[in-house]
């Protein structure tokens, strides 16, 4: 019988912060609404993360113009590259900062960053949506190889992917997913990289954790940031040691993917 898998994405919700680190350098900046020009509320939470150590941290609006302000008091380096994000009811800006030499240190001027926050997107996307795995018979196995599928985020908030898999029903009969290969019981696993094959279940939720937002890579600073907005992985499909019913001979497997806000 000839099988084919169906790839789809769906989507959900769910925020985060860090470490410590060395001399002061001072952010400043306004934050507006993109749609209006006007100020957000006091009191919303303005975050930093310093790509090239890790180093992160947060401070609120105020001033009831929208205005934040933060010095990192044990350091970040000229040229480092900073992450500011802010987030608000269903709001949410990321922009990526490439501290100046005037920010050296906290008696020269601060450099200024001004954000305008828009809705929330979360969308992940699939570069090939389906794989035609021709005829298995009972115990085949078929596996894709180069890593032939990859899935990036095209949102602007990181999220967790998440994957799921589905039964094959027929009539009134079932081929149930699962870990192993076993009697009505096939198989669908996933290998990131050349790492180890994983099994695909009712739902795997750590498919990949950390998957951020898919930057301008035309920025230089791109290539050094440890941030990973996709992520190549291939599929691998084990039919049942043996079954009760066969199938039609066209038969659709779908798996679906989750993007989590985390």
């Amino acid at each position: 019988m000839i099988f084919v898998i169906s790839l789809t994405t769906t989507f959900a919700s769910q925020i985060y912060v860090k470490g410590d680190l060395p001399g002061p350098r001072s952010i400043y900046g306004y934050v507006t609404y993109s749609n209006n020009g006007s100020a957000i509320p006091d009191g919303i939470t303005v975050t930093f993360l310093d790509l090239n150590t890790g180093y992160s941290a947060a401070t609120a609006t105020q001033n009831g113009t929208g205005l934040y302000y933060f010095t990192f008091q044990n350091g970040a380096n000229s040229g480092d590259i900073i992450v500011i994000n802010c987030s608000m009811e269903n709001s949410y800006g990321t922009w990526l900062h490439s501290v100046k030499d005037c920010a050296l240190n906290s008696s020269g001027p601060a450099d200024r960053v001004d954000l305008r926050v828009k809705n929330e997107c979360i969308s992940i996307f699939i570069n090939n949506t389906f794989w035609y795995n021709g005829i298995l018979n009972s115990y085949n196995v078929n596996k894709t190889n180069s890593e032939s599928f990859n899935i990036s985020n095209y949102g602007n908030i990181k999220v967790n992917v998440a994957v799921q898999g589905e039964n094959i029903t027929f009539d009134d009969n079932t081929w149930y997913i699962n870990s192993t290969p076993d009697h009505n019981r096939f198989t669908i696993r996933y290998k990131e990289n050349n790492n180890t094959w994983q099994p695909i279940n009712w739902l795997t939720n750590n498919f990949k954790t950390n998957l951020y937002p898919n930057y301008d890579k035309s920025w230089s600073f791109y290539k050094i940031s440890p941030y990973v907005s996709w992520q190549n992985f291939n599929l691998n499909m084990t039919m049942p040691v043996s079954a009760d019913f066969i199938p039609p001979f066209n038969t659709t497997v779908n798996i679906t993917f989750w993007a989590i806000k985390t």
